[in-house]
């Protein structure tokens, strides 16, 4: 699978589409950037129209400095094809981009693709006494 991306023109709703990228030829990624978040989502071009299958983003914690904490998600008609991890590397180069040295994720413990697709980027993989196992993902390695 090639997954390319090429420069994006910024406006300045972040409820529109901020930066159109291309995933490859009959897919296209979309940004979103604000200040404190960034989102890169993920949709097919189907019969000239544009279905979304999966979105990521982060937005940056306030209270801790060079964190952010993030989400993905895909479809399930379209998990497993690496859709997701090319979203987390999208989203690692925005981070750097920003200052951001953590990504740092909730995911439920019964969720092993996405704990599997974290640990691909060394993550740290910590339980707390919640429903939730936290993800941290330094943003320092490069995984292009």
């Amino acid at each position: 699978m090639v997954w390319q991306a090429y420069p994006a023109n910024h406006v300045g709703n972040a409820s529109q589409h901020q930066s159109i990228s291309c995933l490859k030829s009959n897919s296209t990624t979309c940004q979103t950037s604000m200040e404190n978040h960034v989102a890169w989502c993920a949709s097919l071009l189907q019969e000239g129209k544009e279905k979304g299958i999966a979105i990521a983003r982060y937005v940056i914690l306030h209270d801790e400095v060079g964190v952010a904490e993030f989400a993905i998600t895909v479809l399930d008609d379209y998990q497993g094809q690496g859709i997701g991890y090319e979203l987390i590397k999208k989203l690692i180069r925005s981070a750097k981009a920003n200052d951001v040295n953590m990504l740092i994720g909730h995911i439920a413990p019964g969720n092993k693709r996405m704990l599997n697709l974290c640990k691909r980027f060394d993550a740290s993989i910590q339980t707390e006494k919640s429903s939730s196992v936290i993800a941290l993902i330094s943003v320092k390695n490069d995984y292009s």
